[in-house]
């Protein structure tokens, strides 16, 4: 079976269980963060499209690792150990980098997923108010970091 098959068939069942449902969240996720994503980040960014979907926010950190590793068999995504940083600290953590095989596989099969283009419609507006706002009432100068002004997510 190829990855399109595969992962086109995840989302035609994805309705028929909790972890169904949550393997096809943790793909719009990774696709989302342009097929990759810390586990520790993984939780805050699932919290976003259920916000965003209207749906309840309560999540099952067994049923993200369930998704993660039938992910894993289904040889969709590639999971390695890492060390990270801790932010604004000479801390390091231990984590997991969890990547999407082949991203653009994966996003065509997501082509016609009214969640995800729905989202990333949003997503995009923001961004552009944000730019528009930050221009529109003279607090940014020419040069400014656009990426440090507007934190959309």
């Amino acid at each position: 079976m190829s990855l399109l098959e595969k992962v086109a068939g995840i989302f035609v069942v994805e309705d028929q269980d909790g972890l169904k449902k949550m393997v096809a969240d943790v793909i719009r996720v990774l696709v989302i963060d342009h097929g990759v994503c810390w586990k520790t980040e993984l939780l805050p960014d699932l919290i976003k499209l259920y916000r965003f979907c209207g749906r309840p926010v309560q999540v099952d950190f067994q049923l993200i690792d369930q998704a993660i590793n039938s992910l894993n068999t289904l040889d969709i995504i590639e999971i390695e150990d890492r060390t990270r940083a801790e932010w604004l600290s000479q801390e390091t953590y231990e984590d997991q980098f969890i990547k999407l095989k082949d991203v653009s596989t994966v996003k065509s099969a997501l082509a016609d997923d009214q969640t995800l283009v729905r989202y990333m419609l949003n997503r995009a507006q923001r961004i552009r108010e944000a730019i528009r706002t930050s221009f529109s009432d003279g607090s940014a100068e020419k040069g400014t970091d656009l990426n440090r002004d507007c934190c959309v997510d």
